[in-house]
């Protein structure tokens, strides 16, 4: 595993009796919360790190809103039928695309907890806050 040089805390070169060298590392490190399972996160859990499936759903949220708005005399079957997409996903989305605006500039500065997921994203949706205060908390953005 590839360690960036400025998260290493200490390194420690140890002479073995077999004339072999062992190489202890230490780094900051912490388990995070990931789906069902848990992720070691190595480092600054909250340093930046952009997560383009993050963005492309949000890209997708807001595109399916304009497609669901839009002047037009499409039922929600005949939507989903020329996007190909479920009226559940189409659902969550539009759900998305009401995000509050600090989410969605954290998301794009790649501010977002690891835990946040596209799937956690759209599998939470419904149960989304409606005032943006809220939304944070229930993120894990506050």
């Amino acid at each position: 595993m590839r360690v960036p040089a400025s998260e290493v805390e200490s390194l420690v070169l140890d002479q073995i009796p077999d004339g072999g060298l062992t190489i202890d590392l230490s780094v900051a490190a912490e388990f995070r919360r990931s789906g069902q399972g848990k992720r070691m996160v190595i480092g600054n859990p909250h340093q930046p790190v952009n997560d383009s499936s993050l963005v492309d759903v949000l890209k997708e949220a807001v595109a399916a809103r304009e497609k669901l708005f839009a002047d037009t005399d499409e039922t929600l079957n005949e939507i989903t039928v020329r996007t190909t997409k479920s009226k559940g996903r189409l659902t969550a989305l539009t759900r998305l695309s009401y995000l509050a605006p600090d989410i969605t500039t954290d998301i794009l500065a790649g501010r977002q907890p690891p835990e946040l997921s596209v799937k956690r994203l759209l599998r939470t949706s419904q149960d989304l806050p409606l005032d943006w205060p809220g939304q944070n908390a229930f993120l894990g953005l506050a």
